[in-house]
């Protein structure tokens, strides 16, 4: 969602809301490179309200991870892989894949669900 807002010093300004998706190293969970060696991002149903639009450096491109089974465990600090992200590319293709849901409350991380169509 996107809106204007003209404060009371008459500079409009742009804001945003948008999903957030979190990096495996900004969680309890350092992943490696996910599929084709990208950089993973966790999805979660973290909204932000109210960002500003000059926040934004450029878009990415997030896709899914290959489909997991339903009989995947979740995954938990005891059995997490070790890495870092990355992915600034601004070249048109992906830039990072998403296979993993981060709960930022609880703090789990469980494998992300296809939305059917």
């Amino acid at each position: 969602r996107l809106w204007g807002e003209t404060p009371c010093d008459g500079q409009p300004r742009m804001y945003l809301a948008g999903s957030r998706f979190y990096r495996p190293q900004e969680t309890i969970f350092g992943m490696g490179p996910g599929m084709g060696g990208l950089p993973q991002l966790f999805s979660s149903g973290h909204v932000e309200e109210g960002v500003p639009l000059e926040a934004v450096a450029w878009p990415v491109a997030v896709v899914p991870a290959a489909p997991m089974t339903a009989a995947a465990p979740a995954v938990s600090p005891a059995n997490q892989g070790v890495g870092s992200a990355g992915g600034d590319s601004t070249n048109g293709t992906a830039d990072y894949v998403c296979g993993f849901r981060y709960d930022h409350m609880a703090m789990v991380l469980g494998v992300e669900q296809a939305v059917p169509n």
